[in-house]
């Protein structure tokens, strides 16, 4: 997007680069529920609610840096790519954090003393939605 827009200023390849993007990120979407549904399963409990709260939480900030870099007068091309460096690193870091794939039992149910179990385990806390959100 930042070549389209400040090095080749042109239209139709931003068009081309938002259409594709915009399904990338709708086969992304439907993919996180299908996934979260499975964990939901495995855990007992709902997550979907919380993983979709700090994705808008994310969108915020997000908004919020590019107004940032608009104020700073910074060109779209820089903007896009130190964005997607850390969009990256953080990818590559919150896959050391989603639980493995292995069947489990059936889940019980959650009860607030085994959620603070969970937590303390580090099996499943909010930190871990926030970074995945």
């Amino acid at each position: 997007m930042g070549l389209s827009i400040s090095t080749f200023v042109e239209p139709v390849l931003a068009y081309v680069v938002l259409l594709g993007s915009g399904i990338i990120f709708g086969t992304l979407d439907v993919a996180m529920n299908v996934y979260g549904g499975g964990v939901e399963r495995r855990q007992g409990h709902s997550i979907l609610p919380s993983l979709h709260g700090f994705f808008s939480l994310g969108t915020l900030l997000g908004a919020g840096a590019a107004t940032a870099t608009i104020s700073l007068q910074w060109p779209s091309l820089w903007h896009f790519s130190v964005i997607s460096l850390i969009i990256a690193a953080l990818a590559v870091w919150s896959t050391t954090l989603v639980a493995d794939e292995t069947p489990t039992p059936a889940p019980t149910p959650v009860t607030e003393e085994s959620w603070s179990s969970n937590a303390a385990s580090g099996r499943y806390t909010r930190y871990t939605l926030l970074l995945l959100g």
